[in-house]
């Protein structure tokens, strides 16, 4: 983010990472791409993730953007499973995923901070899918009880009726 009161003299930010309190979170998913990154766990130095790109909202109603990119993999001990499983999106086993149907999800994220190398990062530890809020429902009309009546059998039939 470029921040500066004078063209000619340019802030350094703390830091080039968003920080957000401890915390949960409403959000909704503005992309979801497939992206490679870098990672040192890889032979060839870089990894194919699933890429999701949260706003969300903080106390004070400004927007942050954070991000969360499981791996690409269908293993069951992948993250990428959970992910979806938690957005209610995983597809059954020979079904497709299309992205574009996240992109616009209401998500509620809950954020941990964590510090490594000197840095404190915001890490998203868990995304679900968020419900609409219940509208209230109107109350039911209350049966009324039934009440047994009574009735004078023989103003109801005759007397040749009995």
């Amino acid at each position: 983010m470029f921040k500066s009161t004078n063209k000619r003299i340019l802030e350094r930010p703390i830091s080039t990472f968003p920080l957000v309190p401890d915390g949960v979170y409403n959000g909704q998913l503005e992309s979801v791409e497939i992206k490679e990154l870098e990672s040192s766990f890889h032979p060839n130095g870089k990894r194919t993730a699933v890429n999701f790109k949260i706003n969300i909202k903080l106390p004070d109603d400004e927007v942050e953007t954070l991000y969360v990119s499981p791996t690409y993999t269908w293993s069951m001990k992948g993250k990428l499973i959970k992910q979806l499983d938690d957005l209610e999106a995983l597809p059954e086993p020979g079904e497709s995923l299309d992205l574009d149907r996240l992109e616009g999800m209401n998500v509620t994220v809950y954020v941990e901070n964590t510090e490594k190398d000197g840095q404190t990062y915001s890490n998203i530890v868990k995304m679900t899918k968020r419900k609409p809020a219940e509208v209230p429902r109107p109350p039911m009309p209350r049966k009324r009880a039934n009440k047994p009546v009574e009735v004078d059998i023989d103003s109801f039939f005759g007397d040749d009726d009995i």
